[in-house]
């Protein structure tokens, strides 16, 4: 990605989990969801480290919220991803 200075990569990966759809698994999506990776740039990496082993809770949403409003702009800006999120 290099339209967004704060991503590095992002992918689809709902065909993966697709064909776990019918097993009964932490996995499993339902056909209406989307399973996506985002990966940040080193800078945006840096600015916001956290212990992998412990992240807080805080810090978790923090990146999550300023990784998907990064992708919001690379699809047109048009879309509230943070609404789109399941946990």
């Amino acid at each position: 990605v290099k339209q967004v200075e704060d991503l590095r990569f992002v992918s689809c990966n709902t065909r993966k989990y697709r064909h776990l759809e019918d097993v009964t698994s932490d996995v499993a999506v339902a056909p209406d969801v989307e399973v996506w990776t985002i990966l940040s740039s080193p800078s945006f990496a840096k600015r916001h480290k956290a212990p992998q082993e412990n992240i807080p809770k805080a810090k978790e949403r923090e990146v999550t919220d300023l990784l998907l409003a990064s992708l919001s702009t690379l699809v047109g800006g048009e879309t509230n991803l943070q609404d789109a999120v399941l946990e």
